[in-house]
């Protein structure tokens, strides 16, 4: 849930966590001069305003997070990840059973982390970023790559927010996880499932808590946890649900509890996602093969290769991208 390593938000690709304990401790008034009165300093500032440096937000139409992992030394103290996480994908066998999830509409609910109005994306000369790390495109080919997402995203139709959110849904989440499923699928001997999550009802509480994107259809990021658990901060739309069982849409609600829950708890116990009498069942991916799992308002159903069109497009980008970075650094030297 919530991305996975291969996402351009998920790790820092500078190790500058020092430099930045060091400006976060000059902005609070108290600038320090070495790493010992640093570390002390860091254990006792105030909790709520170390937590704003936390925050994520969006710099053009990516996700930027400014305390995100690093890859560490070989030799430092008890170093958590030495390794980039393709690394170990190539150099690791996998023998678990796993299950990915993402949404339908990843970023509907995350449109107040203010990406850019929908206006300046559309106009020729915004730059869209690239949501491939390690790479220096040069400016030309910046534009050329930027007027192809463009023009594949937006057709002019009146969806164009749907067709935002999907832009941003995508740079940020989908076509990261969509790799990583295939990646871990061809390293693991266990069987690696996949599930996307569209209900849209009474308790999406993510998406709704911002109207002018409350009716772009699906669930947005985390709003799939608001039927799987169950939140105090969200106790009113509940006692909505309980209140009006009869009414359509918790009925839906109440439904969608069920299911997620019967998910979840079956992978978790079993390893499977659904017990053998269940009329429905899922293949596990294999190759590019991605079997899913599609949690909606009217039940389960299953598909392959969710958003190929898309994603393919991407890659295509990708390797465009690749390319020119390759020929940049080639005149470089």
């Amino acid at each position: 849930m919530s991305g996975v390593a291969g996402n351009c938000w998920s790790m820092s690709e500078h190790t500058d966590h020092l430099e930045l304990a060091h400006k976060i401790a000059a902005e609070l008034g108290e600038p320090k001069k070495t790493y010992e009165e640093l570390v002390t300093f860091l254990k006792s500032a105030p909790a709520d305003k170390l937590s704003e440096y936390s925050l994520e937000f969006v710099k053009n139409i990516q996700i930027n997070i400014r305390f995100a992992p690093v890859i560490e030394r070989q030799d430092a103290e008890q170093p958590f990840l030495t390794k980039s996480p393709q690394k170990i994908y190539e150099t690791t066998q996998f023998d678990f059973d796993v299950l990915f999830t993402i949404t339908s509409a990843e970023f509907v609910g995350l449109m107040n982390l203010f990406p850019p109005p929908l206006e300046d994306v559309l106009k020729s000369e915004f730059e869209l970023p690239l949501p491939f790390k390690g790479l220096e495109i040069p400016k030309d080919d910046q534009r050329i790559l930027t007027k192809k997402i463009r023009e594949f995203y937006f057709d002019g139709s009146a969806d164009a927010l749907k067709q935002y959110v999907d832009l941003l849904s995508d740079i940020n989440f989908g076509y990261e996880i969509d790799k990583t499923v295939k990646t871990h699928a061809a390293k693991s001997n266990g069987r690696t499932f996949y599930a996307v999550f569209s209900m849209d009802s009474k308790l999406n509480v993510l998406k709704r808590q911002n109207p002018e994107v409350a009716n772009v259809p699906g669930a947005s990021h985390y709003d799939e946890v608001h039927y799987l658990f169950r939140f105090k901060s969200a106790q009113s739309l509940y006692d909505d649900v309980l209140s009006n069982m009869e009414d359509e849409g918790s009925k839906i609600s109440l439904k969608l509890i069920d299911n997620i829950t019967h998910l979840f708890t079956n992978f978790a116990k079993y390893g499977d996602l659904f017990d053998k009498n269940d009329s429905i069942q899922i293949r596990p991916v294999q190759g590019d093969n991605v079997h899913y799992l599609d949690l909606n308002n009217y039940g389960f159903t299953t598909g392959l290769n969710p958003k190929k069109e898309t994603f393919d497009f991407l890659a295509d980008i990708e390797r465009q991208a690749i390319s020119v970075n390759s020929l940049k650094q080639r005149d470089e030297l």
